[in-house]
Order: C-alpha cells, then structure tokens, then sequence
C-alpha cells in the first residue's frame, strides 16, 4: 500500500491521506479489526471525522 500524507497549514491536527489499496475489502477489515481499531485508539484517530472516499472514472 502507498501513503501520501497532506497536513492542513491552518489546522496541523487535521490531515489527508491519500492510499493505494490494493484490496478494499481488506482494509475494510483492518479497521474493524481489534488490531486496527487499537492503534486508532493508540494514534488518536477520531473516527468520527474520518471520511473514506474512492476514485472513479466516470
């Protein structure tokens, strides 16, 4: 998977990622997995906020 991280210049506790994932489904599972959702916890992630969004060709 690749990662590009972006910061928000006016708020440094807000970032964008942008991913490569090869599997959705997978990730899907990492982040609902115990594993998954203790590092969020560990990070701080508040999932509340958290948007996934997928690319699409129209």
């Amino acid at each position: 998977m690749k990662c590009r991280t972006f910061r928000d210049p006016n708020n440094p506790s807000s970032l964008g990622l942008i991913l490569e994932i090869p599997d959705m489904a997978a990730f899907e599972a990492l982040l609902k997995s115990d594993e998954g959702q203790r590092a969020m916890r560990e990070d701080g992630l508040k999932v509340e906020t958290m948007r996934v969004l997928v690319e699409f060709t129209p």
